[in-house]
């Protein structure tokens, strides 16, 4: 039997998600977040901020969130008017699916704030993967062997981190300078 690649994988769901078929694919998995856990109330709008800026600014890149929760709208009620602007340009998915990490397998790149297991499972795999890591939870696994998943500290570089992991490829030697994390 054949297995079906990623590739092949993500040119079926563009098939059916009516994502444009040239649209660069970007999956957030969600994590919980609060006052009092690690990733707080701040981490989250900041990362949310700049990912929704970055969306807008950039049509060529759809989100898929896949969600702990089904109640999407109250855990993204500060982001309202970019789900409705990328709901109507049909760039946005939402998946809420208990521990499935299949979104972050047709994705281009896949994001999170701290550590996400499904995100983990994905560059386990292979996929292109970035961690906005402000507090530093994940540095005692950096090391600057891995080829596909990266981190960074400050919010404002998500863009960045975005454009430039997207041409990454294995043979480049630095990309901005951030460790990388290997599985």
């Amino acid at each position: 039997k054949e297995k079906i690649c990623s590739l092949e994988f993500r040119e079926k769901f563009l098939q059916n998600s009516g994502f444009s078929g040239d649209t660069k694919i970007l999956t957030y998995f969600d994590n919980l977040y609060a006052y009092d856990l690690p990733i707080t109330n701040k981490y989250n709008n900041d990362f949310l901020k700049y990912l929704f800026e970055f969306l807008e600014k950039n049509s060529g890149y759809s989100l898929i969130i896949k969600s702990k929760k089904d109640d999407i709208e109250r855990n993204y009620k500060n982001f309202k008017n970019d789900f409705i602007s990328l709901r109507n340009s049909h760039r946005l998915k939402v998946e809420t699916a208990l521990a499935d990490y299949s979104p972050g397998l047709i994705s281009h790149i896949n994001l999170s704030i701290s550590s996400s297991s499904p995100m983990l499972i994905c560059a386990g795999y292979g996929a292109k993967s970035i961690v906005y890591d402000p507090a530093g939870y994940c540095d005692d696994i950096n090391n600057e062997n891995a080829i596909n998943l990266f981190s960074y500290k400050n919010a404002a570089d998500l863009g960045r981190m975005i454009k430039n992991t997207i041409d990454y490829s294995i043979k480049d030697e630095v990309t901005m300078g951030n460790k990388l994390i290997n599985l």
